[in-house]
């Protein structure tokens, strides 16, 4: 019995043992499952939707704010070398007007000889020719403008850096909400600030160039007989400066008559009304506020109690000289009447508005004529977008831009949209398939043998109905004999056209079925030869694997 006892408590020692070894197995399982968890998580959370988050979490603001700022920062780029290429300008140019403006501005003060008695007050000296003052003008007008640019440039400078700064607030979507409030009161007027650099460094080149030049035209008449040299130096000079605002005329009318121009400034978008400059709207709303402001002096005037007033007004008046209120009538009613002479005495002078109205109109219709004259960006172009993808993809150098923009390769878009030979689209045929491009994008290529053969089908159905269509559509308006001659001859151009456009297709699916045939290696395909009634049948034979095409 004591045995029995003895091995029953041993077993349940080993049981105890047994529990302990197991729990930490358990808790060991535990570990590796969560691990195992975490794992799996991380394999498939590019295949699993986000959690979904509030509008105004951190993670989320923190990620618009470095889209904003990244924006913000391509365009202070762009603020900032323009005014640094200003501001080097400004520099080089001031130096060299500074020392044409030397000698311009000792050429007005007379030569003092006469140094030795310094005590004695000399007479004021008499006033130079006007022609120097017109040059000392020109020259210290261009020198005012050009530091008012240098100025302009450092304020700009400072404003734009401000705008690429956090804002000092504690959260970051309270950063965006700055950032973007910030940027939008902003961005017009650093544009404008922009157009005034341009135009001010402008009209300080041309006051330099105007001093200039008649500078020399004064120095060459400034002799007993005619500088020829002199002369002929400021005849070249004209033409050059000429040759300058010929070039600036051109690149205005070449903004104003294309869109999209490279010399696209503030001139061409007014005259092409892109820019609206707000002189309609200054004249409609200032009609307006007359029209308000009328209708409440009618209120006003209904409402007040004029015995009254009239009694205040005497009250004040009786302390103040007739005379002084006739002096202060007569300086402004002076201004705003006149004396006819005639049966009418006097009259109000009122603004002619019909003229402004005139003018406003004869401007909009002047707007109007030249945007019918305008050649636009044909943006929405299907044949233009396949035209540049084509040239683009067949000059690209990085395989990771055509791994994004392979899948839009479709042969029935140049079928249907292509306008070029087929060269460039071998060129892209060949791009795709050279050696630094991925798997995955020959796959896609191959492909598109496949689809345009499923898309040919259908396209070939669609033809058969529409030339069946238009059959019928003849026959019943032959038998019309009332039937409009106008509309018959449009309904008849458009059959045509269609008709057209249908052969041209076809044409286009022949030869590119031609092209197809030629890149493979077997010697099968080699013996196809496609016409108008085979090449579908010879699209669908190639666009089978190689044993398929054998069987």
């Amino acid at each position: 019995m004591a045995l029995m006892i003895n091995q029953f408590s041993s077993l349940l020692d080993a049981v105890k043992t047994l529990n302990g070894t197991m729990d930490g197995v358990k808790t060991t399982l535990l570990d590796h499952g969560t691990k195992f968890d975490v794992l799996i998580r991380d394999a498939l959370k590019n295949d699993q939707p986000y959690d979904q988050k509030a509008l105004d979490d951190e993670s989320t603001c923190l990620a618009l704010y470095d889209i904003v700022i990244a924006k913000t920062k391509e365009k202070a780029d762009e603020w900032n070398g323009t005014m640094d290429v200003t501001l080097i300008f400004i520099a080089l140019f001031s130096a060299v007007l500074t020392a044409f403006l030397v000698p311009a501005t000792q050429a007005l003060l007379p030569n003092t000889t006469d140094s030795g008695n310094s005590t004695s007050t000399l007479p004021a000296p008499p006033l130079p020719a006007r022609s120097d003052e017109a040059v000392c003008a020109f020259y210290y007008l261009s020198l005012i403008t050009a530091i008012i640019i240098a100025v302009l440039c450092a304020l700009g400078r400072q404003w734009v850096r401000k705008l690429t700064t956090k804002p000092d607030v504690r959260s970051w979507r309270e950063r965006t909400m700055w950032h973007v409030e910030r940027m939008k009161r902003a961005e017009s007027w650093i544009r404008v600030l922009m157009e005034v650099l341009y135009w001010m460094l402008l009209s300080s080149i041309g006051l330099f160039m105007t001093g200039l030049l008649y500078q020399l035209w004064n120095v060459s008449h400034s002799f007993e007989e005619r500088a020829t040299i002199l002369l002929a130096t400021w005849a070249l000079g004209v033409i050059l400066v000429s040759g300058i605002v010929v070039t600036m005329i051109a690149t205005t009318y070449h903004a104003v008559r294309y869109q999209g121009s490279v010399f696209e400034g503030l001139i061409s978008k007014v005259i092409s009304g892109d820019t609206d400059t707000g002189v309609v709207k200054v004249v409609a709303g200032g009609w307006t506020l007359v029209r308000s402001m009328l209708v409440k002096g009618k209120k006003w005037v209904a409402e007040l109690n004029l015995r009254k007033s009239l009694k205040r007004c005497f009250t004040r008046v009786k302390g103040v000289a007739l005379v002084d209120i006739l002096q202060r009538a007569r300086h402004s009613i002076s201004a705003l009447i006149m004396k006819d002479g005639g049966a009418d005495g006097l009259r109000w002078k009122k603004p002619d508005w019909g003229k402004w109205m005139t003018a406003l109109n004869f401007a909009g219709k002047m707007r109007q004529s030249i945007k019918s004259l305008r050649i636009e960006v044909q943006s929405e172009s299907r044949e233009k977008l396949l035209a540049t993808y084509l040239d683009q993809i067949s000059e690209a150098s990085d395989p990771t831009l055509l791994e994004r923009a392979v899948a839009s390769l479709s042969y029935a878009d140049w079928v249907q949209y292509g306008t070029g030979s087929i060269d460039q689209l071998e060129k892209v045929y060949s791009r795709l398939l050279s050696t630094d491009t991925s798997f995955r994008v020959k796959e896609t290529v191959s492909a598109q043998v496949a689809r345009f053969s499923t898309w040919l089908a259908m396209k070939r159905a669609e033809i058969e109905t529409n030339r069946r269509v238009r059959t019928r559509r003849a026959r019943k308006f032959s038998k019309k004999a009332r039937f409009s001659l106008t509309r018959s001859k449009e309904i008849e151009e458009r059959t045509k056209k269609e008709a057209e456009k249908e052969n041209q297709e076809e044409l286009r699916a022949i030869e590119l079925t031609q092209f197809l045939i030629k890149q493979r290696d077997d010697r099968v395909s080699a013996c196809f030869t496609p016409t108008k009634e085979n090449y579908a049948d010879i699209l669908d034979l190639i666009s089978l694997p190689f044993d398929r095409l054998i069987a």
